[in-house]
């Protein structure tokens, strides 16, 4: 059976930040937000093309989807939260946000823009995952210089 974000599975809280995140969320943040390793390889043309495929398959092909949701998106959903958890309790974020309508927001605007049609420089990429991190709260906003 394939999970939705919705389902009551998947939708658990999200625990306590663990101490051992350690450098705290901003910190965190920047540094996923400079990998670019990470972002070359979510640019990539295959891995693009790969996520277009399975979240198509997801009505042809539900094992295929229950398989790449329980091996690749769960963990790192569950990182995220943990993180987000973490930034709502440093006071990056506002008390009482839904982090994982926060979550959902963020993934769905990254998805969205991998799947669009065309090129998609890692360093695009890159700049528009900071601009997620910086609306999400979790990236200190810019200068208004």
């Amino acid at each position: 059976m394939v999970r939705s974000s919705g389902d009551a599975r998947s939708r658990s809280r999200a625990p306590a930040p663990p101490p051992e995140l350690g450098r705290g969320v901003v910190a965190t943040a920047e540094t996923s937000a400079e990998d670019t390793q990470g972002s070359e390889l979510r640019a990539d043309p295959q891995y693009r093309a790969l996520l277009a495929a399975v979240f198509g398959a997801r009505f042809t092909h539900p094992q295929l989807m229950a398989a790449f949701w329980d091996n690749h998106i769960l963990p790192r959903r569950r990182t995220a939260l943990v993180v987000l958890a973490r930034a709502a309790h440093e006071g990056h974020i506002p008390p009482g946000t839904d982090i994982e309508a926060l979550l959902d927001m963020t993934v769905g605007a990254l998805l969205y823009r991998l799947l669009q049609p065309g090129d998609l420089p890692s360093e695009v990429l890159l700049d528009y995952l900071r601009r997620l991190y910086r609306q999400a709260g979790v990236l200190p906003a810019r200068d208004a210089r």
